[in-house]
């Protein structure tokens, strides 16, 4: 599969994960799995981009490919791995990348079990949705799983560790969004307008998260005390997906459907950030990088994108094509880290010195 398309299966399998997920039956309490289930040294390939080095570690394509990917306070860098058709074992996995690149997977329960978004939480763990069995789950840095299913059949997407302490994450399932206690106890705040589907979410630069709304034009906003509002953007087609905060504590989005980044200020005043139109870029994930600019990946550009906050972009182009890379971080070695799951592979950027 290329990855000009893979975006676009992903999305699909999500939404069709989202509306399987209605008809499964959630359990009550959580369910606990341990890991791990070996280690693999991953190989490194470095290559030079505009004298920017790029290290790629590629995962055994039977094992599966990377999905999200996120910081561990252990020091190590955590993936969620959603795995491909041809993987005879079919196992889905949260996996531990060292800085010495000892890959450990830590396998989940059950066949098609599959993990999306991963996030630090406030507490340690790792915290990641599984939207087709409607769980939240954690896992500890030693490897130890929970899963605690939600009350209604809801689909979860992304989540953030809130300020208050709380886990927010979409639900697109039931159009809304989900806010869990650290001792499992949910509330969900519907969207006003219906068919939205919530997608990234993020803590904002205020009082309140953000999120996107893949379906409309809107991002949304919501207080730690569950109040919605919605603010447009001025954008022909659909598909609002990455959301991150700024380094000038404006809200940044990726928006697939006109490729392009958005500049949203806390008050809903926006500013369109072309990307260059052919091919198109189809950005996802984004992220505010160590040196004060976004980074985001290109997913049909094979590239990664840094962009001031003035609006200069600087493209690096990855070394495999086809490498699709999808979602990115920022690492506490200083580095970026990304996912490319048309190559199988693990990445690391490097920014340039100032």
């Amino acid at each position: 599969m290329s990855a000009a398309v893979r975006p676009a299966v992903l999305r699909g399998l999500c939404f069709f994960a989202v509306v399987l997920a209605v008809v499964l039956t959630a359990c009550s309490d959580p369910t606990v799995h341990h890991g791990p289930t070996g280690t693999i040294n991953l190989q490194g390939s470095t290559s030079q981009v505009s004298s920017v080095p790029i290290t790629e570690y590629a995962v055994p394509q039977n094992d599966g490919y990377p999905y999200d990917i996120a910081q561990g306070a252990d020091g190590n860098i955590w993936i969620s791995g959603h795995f491909s058709p041809e993987d005879i074992y079919n196992v889905p996995t949260i996996d531990r990348l060292t800085p010495k690149a000892v890959l450990t997977p830590f396998a989940l329960g059950a066949i098609g079990q599959n993990p999306d978004a991963i996030v630090p939480g406030l507490d340690g763990n790792l915290w990641f949705t599984v939207p087709k069995y409607n769980d939240i789950g954690h896992i500890t840095t030693a490897g130890k799983i929970t899963l605690t299913p939600l009350p209604v059949n809801a689909g979860p997407l992304d989540l953030a560790a809130g300020k208050d302490g709380n886990f927010w994450f979409t639900e697109p399932g039931i159009n809304a969004i989900g806010r869990m206690t650290p001792d499992g106890k949910v509330t969900q705040f519907p969207l006003p307008v219906a068919a939205s589907f919530p997608d990234q979410i993020v803590v904002g630069p205020d009082n309140a998260l953000w999120f996107t709304e893949n379906y409309r034009n809107f991002v949304g906003r919501i207080t730690y005390d569950g109040k919605i509002s919605e603010l447009a953007v001025p954008i022909i087609g659909r598909g609002l997906f990455g959301i991150t905060v700024g380094p000038d504590k404006n809200l940044w989005i990726t928006d697939l459907g006109d490729n392009c980044l958005w500049r949203m200020s806390p008050t809903g005043s926006t500013k369109q950030f072309p990307l260059p139109p052919s091919p198109p870029r189809s950005p996802y994930g984004i992220v505010t990088g160590p040196d004060g600019n976004l980074w985001f990946a290109e997913n049909t550009n094979n590239a990664i994108a840094r962009m001031t906050p003035q609006g200069k972009l600087t493209e690096y182009t990855l070394a495999h094509p086809g490498s699709g890379p999808l979602n990115i971080i920022a690492g506490s070695d200083g580095d970026l880290w990304f996912t490319e799951v048309g190559q199988y592979a693990i990445g690391r950027i490097t920014p340039p010195a100032a």
